[in-house]
């Protein structure tokens, strides 16, 4: 599964999506919050004409530790569409093939330099959030 990704900073933990799957990157602005939202929801943004819901990705991958969102990742797959809130982007570029992992949400890890970095299945993340 080599190919070009986003790769990204969430708390200390670095992650990567595939480029195929990133629709674009904006910067954070709180979201609006929905009462009795899930703790991974953190609220509805209008972007570009469109209200889409922005997550925290840091909840939803179970990231230990303080986060600071900048930035927004907006994925898409299909008709299915939501924003990703990470505290940086790091890079966009290729990275090398990844290995397997047992990881619920994660499609491989790559070993990038001497840093582990967690390859997000975005089609199965949309999937588990619609739920």
């Amino acid at each position: 599964m080599s190919g070009v990704f986003v790769q990204l900073r969430v708390g200390v933990e670095r992650y990567a999506l595939g480029v195929e799957h990133v629709v674009e990157v904006t910067p954070f602005s709180a979201p609006t919050k929905l009462p009795g939202a899930s703790a991974e929801l953190m609220g509805l943004l209008a972007l570009r004409g469109r209200v889409l819901p922005v997550y925290d990705l840091g909840a939803c991958l179970a990231v230990p530790g303080e986060r600071v969102p900048t930035r927004v990742v907006v994925i898409a797959d299909g008709n299915r569409r939501a924003g990703l809130a990470v505290d940086e982007v790091t890079a966009v570029g290729p990275l090398a093939e990844a290995s397997a992992t047992d990881g619920p949400l994660l499609s491989g890890v790559v070993l990038d330099g001497e840093r582990l970095v967690g390859v997000v299945d975005a089609p199965l993340l949309l999937s588990e959030l619609e739920r």
